[in-house]
């Protein structure tokens, strides 16, 4: 009896690890949203990694390795940054808003920053709606 209880824990425990091996969404699936937002409002968009465009350009947290390049209707340029531990919040309230003055966060990962001043692109970003 003692060892089928032994058995049964065994089996749980090796359950329990492969629930919690799944596989991370691709980088393309994590963006699928937020682009959906955009799309939705009249824009095209395209990402692409920051560092490969502009390795030393200056960003509002950590270095441009981080980042991702989000351009809508091929000329504005936003700067996107997904947080893996839900900080987007965080890194929003400590962002210094006279350098970086349009920014907003998009769930609890995504940070976007814009240093432009169209005023569609603004107003998008003034329209992101978070629980």
């Amino acid at each position: 009896m003692q060892k089928r209880w032994k058995l049964t824990a065994l089996m749980l425990a090796v359950l329990c690890l492969a629930c919690g091996c799944t596989q991370s969404p691709s980088r393309q699936e994590r963006n699928a949203k937020l682009l959906a937002y955009f799309e939705g409002l009249g824009f095209t968009c395209e990402v692409s990694p920051l560092a490969d465009a502009q390795p030393e350009r200056e960003v509002p947290i950590y270095n441009a390795t981080v980042w991702q390049r989000l351009l809508l209707n091929g000329e504005h340029e936003l700067l996107l940054y997904f947080d893996e531990s839900n900080r987007a919040d965080y890194h929003l309230s400590r962002l210094d808003r006279e350098a970086w003055p349009h920014a907003a966060r998009f769930g609890l990962r995504f940070l976007l920053v814009y240093p432009g001043e169209d005023e569609a692109v603004v107003a998008a970003l003034e329209g992101i709606e978070n629980d």
